[in-house]
């Protein structure tokens, strides 16, 4: 295949998935999305210490500072500075 014959069947395809979501009730695409979640959830936790890993890097880009009476995203440098203490 050339690559345009390669990106003629990639943009056909994505016609199809767009068409054939966009006829899914709202009834189907959120029992999609609990499966989907579902499936995630049941992988996170098939592994403690992948879930643990998770966990800790989910909560860390997360975390605020309070800079001049704002919270607003702890910045990477200082986090760095944290970490290594």
């Amino acid at each position: 295949m050339t690559p345009q014959e390669i990106q003629d069947a990639i943009e056909c395809r994505d016609r199809y998935r767009r068409r054939f979501e966009q006829r899914r009730s709202p009834g189907e695409r959120l029992a999609a999305f609990y499966e989907l979640q579902q499936t995630a959830s049941a992988l996170l936790h098939a592994s403690d210490e992948g879930y643990q890993h998770f966990l800790r890097r989910n909560y860390a880009s997360r975390r605020t500072e309070i800079v001049d009476g704002r919270y607003v995203p702890e910045s990477p440098d200082r986090r760095a500075v944290q970490t290594s203490s």
